[in-house]
């Protein structure tokens, strides 16, 4: 049976324009389930506004993007990308809207850089999660861990898509993990490496739910893994393991397991002599990237990492790494 779609309701004049650019944006296949929520606090907003007209609120947006004391720039940054995706939904359908009031800096440029873990780094880490101790309050989660931050690292999973991960989408006889609802709405398939599946065999012996619909690495009442629960482990993890964390929102983060595999998948292509215009579209399938442009990007850090690479590769691949603006 097909998944009901979230009926949403908007109470201010603008609300009819928010109603429309969701269905819209559903239609084209977005799931819009977090920016509806954001549609639904900026109603919010325009209604305690006392807004009851259906003209355009360019004002009353601008003060709903301003930032907020103590608030996180990524925070403001959805604001604005939801009013820029608005503005453009209402140019497509004839409306003379301006868009210069929504000040950009790129694309919401933000001063974040991924930290790609070193080698030695990535093996200290493997060992620290490997020691966690059981606990009480989580008596799965000194085996949920190891198998967790590996499929990070291995596979280039999204921390949220291992977290949704059910047993039906793991095939341990074949070897293959079925991401349902990535990034952008797609499914895909991902091989395993042996060495992993093995793990995840011994692993899947200790699960006493052995439902197709439960959670692969489950909470303790069965549901979801929770993402403080792993936050927690994964500052512990880097605590034991040596490597200095920067506090919240400044990391490194348990995503960026994700952006190191990428790397250092592409430096041990280059070492193999590989193709790498040929492997880039094979790492952006694997990945669930949409677009090759994402996939791109992790040239820059095999660079940064590896300088005696620049000179030779910069001949032969240069017109595939794009140029990064340094914030």
């Amino acid at each position: 049976m097909r998944e009901k779609k979230e009926i949403i309701t908007f109470h201010s004049g603008f609300g009819p324009v928010l109603d429309r650019f969701i269905r819209f944006k559903r239609a084209c296949g977005y799931r819009y389930s977090p920016d509806s929520a954001r549609l639904r606090c900026l109603d919010n907003f325009l209604y305690k506004e006392g807004w009851h007209s259906d003209e355009f609120p360019r004002e009353l947006l601008k003060k709903w993007m301003e930032r907020k004391d103590n608030e996180r720039p990524r925070n403001q940054d959805g604001r604005k990308s939801a009013v820029r995706q608005i503005c453009l939904f209402l140019q497509c359908q004839g409306d003379a809207v301006d868009t210069s009031f929504i000040q950009q800096n790129g694309r919401f440029k933000r001063d974040f850089i991924p930290r790609i873990f070193t080698y030695d780094e990535i093996r200290s880490l493997l060992r620290a999660v490997d020691g966690l101790q059981y606990t009480i309050h989580s008596p799965m989660r000194h085996l949920i861990m190891p198998e967790y931050f590996r499929l990070l690292y291995f596979c280039g999973l999204r921390s949220g898509e291992a977290r949704c991960m059910r047993l039906k989408d793991v095939d341990l006889e074949r070897g293959l993990l079925t991401i349902r609802d990535g990034k952008g709405g797609k499914d895909r398939l991902v091989p395993l490496a042996w060495s992993i599946v093995r793990r995840l065999q011994k692993y899947a012996m200790f699960l006493t739910v052995k439902s197709p619909n439960a959670f692969f690495f489950p909470a303790p009442d069965g549901g979801q893994y929770g993402r403080k629960t792993v936050y927690d482990a994964y500052r512990e993890v880097l605590r034991k393991a040596g490597i200095p964390h920067g506090g919240r929102g400044k990391g490194p983060r348990a995503h960026d397991l994700r952006h190191t595999y990428a790397v250092h998948r592409l430096i041990q292509w280059y070492r193999e002599g590989a193709d790498l215009n040929k492997k880039l579209s094979v790492l952006a399938d694997y990945m669930g990237h949409e677009t090759l442009e994402g996939t791109q990007y992790y040239l820059h850090f095999t660079a940064d990492l590896f300088p005696e690479l620049t000179k030779r590769t910069e001949k032969a691949f240069g017109h595939i790494i794009p140029r990064r603006q340094d914030p």
